[in-house]
């Protein structure tokens, strides 16, 4: 207990948190944190703390990765200017495409409407793809802005919905929704319940093969909500599921049905979810299906 008694923590409340662990004898695994050194300095560390037997003894491991944190958001802040610097030229061509797709239609020339459609797809595609590489950027990086707001939950949904129906559709998908109570309102900042919402269900379309079902929605269970997402799609091999959500990680089956995708998007909703102060776990089998079920602190 000295030594952790002279452990200054940057956050007061995560120290609380962490001598509350230490009181109760709960061991702790890889959890970060950021401490004063004696210098005035700040480093991050990365501790695990086990505790054995019944006197409560205590194999204490500590690893500065402060260089490593360093150069983990000079990284982010690259990809975040690269990214800001990329969208102005794919805006432009973009609006350009759109030009030329009006003037090919006006004439009904099909042969080059054909390319000018696949020239806009892969315009979307880059554009889906930046806008993932700063969403990234900005939670690795703490400057993703939020802003709680009562957001209608059942009228949200629907929005999202709207979304992603052209994929839903074209697919002939059956897509069920459940609402527990309709009525319900959730505080929250509105963008990262998108990121999470629109990434589940557009996963869910894309891998789930046509006349499928995916059903979406949410109930309130006490003070928590859970939003589920559900589909009977390729589903995600055994072995890899606990790599789902790293960085660019595609399932193996995936890449081999030839869909589209960074390998971000569940990086990115994990990433969400944590800084709306929830918890995301998966459930899937392949060739069956998947669940997702987000929890969130209910507030309003």
């Amino acid at each position: 207990q000295d030594l952790f008694a002279q452990m200054k923590f940057k956050d007061e409340q995560e120290w609380s948190v962490f001598k509350g662990k230490l009181d109760r004898g709960v061991s702790i695994n890889d959890e970060e944190y950021i401490l004063k050194a004696f210098d005035g300095s700040e480093k991050w560390v990365r501790t695990s703390i086990f505790v054995h037997g019944a006197r409560q003894e205590r194999l204490v491991a500590m690893l500065d990765i402060t260089h490593q944190k360093t150069v983990d958001q000079a990284k982010s802040e690259f990809v975040a200017l690269a990214a800001h610097q990329l969208r102005t030229p794919i805006a432009a061509i973009r609006w350009n495409v759109e030009l030329l797709q009006t003037l090919a239609e006006g004439k009904q020339d099909t042969e080059q409407l054909k390319y000018y459609e696949k020239i806009s797809r892969n315009v979307t595609r880059m554009i889906n793809l930046i806008n993932d590489f700063l969403s990234v950027s900005k939670l690795e990086t703490g400057t993703f802005a939020t802003e709680a707001e009562n957001l209608e939950l059942k009228s949200f949904f629907e929005s999202v919905i709207d979304e992603n129906m052209p994929k839903v559709a074209e697919k002939s998908i059956d897509l069920r929704q459940h609402y527990e109570p309709e009525g319900l309102s959730l505080k929250a900042d509105p963008r990262l319940l998108h990121i999470v919402i629109n990434n589940l269900l557009s996963n869910a379309a894309k891998y789930t093969p046509e006349k499928g079902t995916v059903d979406i929605g949410y109930r309130l269970v006490g003070s928590q909500l859970e939003i589920t997402v559900t589909d009977t799609g390729i589903g995600i091999p055994a072995s890899e599921q606990p790599r789902l959500f790293t960085k660019f990680y595609r399932a193996s089956n995936a890449q081999t049905h030839q869909t589209e995708g960074t390998g971000l998007g569940l990086y990115v909703v994990k990433q969400s979810v944590e800084k709306l102060g929830g918890t995301i776990k998966m459930n899937s089998e392949e060739n069956v299906g998947t669940t997702f079920v987000v929890t969130l602190p209910y507030h309003t």
